[in-house]
This record gives C-alpha cells, sequence and structure tokens, in this order.
C-alpha cells in the first residue's frame, strides 16, 4: 500500500475523529476517548510514512 492511499484513509478517518471530538467535546461525554483515538490516529499515519520513506530510499538505488 502506497503512502498516498495510506494518508488518503488515515484523514478520512482524522476528519470523522475531529469533527465528533469537537461535539462530544462540547457534551464532555466521550470527549476524552475520541481524543486518544485521533491521536494514534496521527501516531499511525507518522509510523506509515516513515516505513514508506525508508521502503523508498531503499529501493531508489535501484531504480536510477
Amino acid at each position: 500500500m502506497s503512502g498516498k492511499v495510506i494518508y488518503r484513509n488515515l484523514m478520512g478517518i482524522l476528519m470523522m475523529g475531529v469533527e465528533q471530538a469537537l461535539d462530544e467535546r462540547a457534551e464532555q461525554r466521550w470527549g476524552v476517548v475520541v481524543e486518544e483515538a485521533v491521536k494514534l490516529c496521527l501516531q499511525i499515519l507518522v509510523l506509515a510514512f516513515s516505513k514508506d520513506s525508508m521502503l523508498a530510499e531503499m529501493w531508489r538505488p535501484t531504480y536510477q
């Protein structure tokens, strides 16, 4: 799976999470849990991009 696909999927999840976090935080019902889920999604995004960039750097000499 390419970084672009991962980015698109995770941003779709994050957008729902951010909107829901704002709504839930206003109600103080599940706000903390949703905020933690958004943080975890961001951590997954960072890990996915770091792995994708490492693989791209590893394969770059082969294609040049």
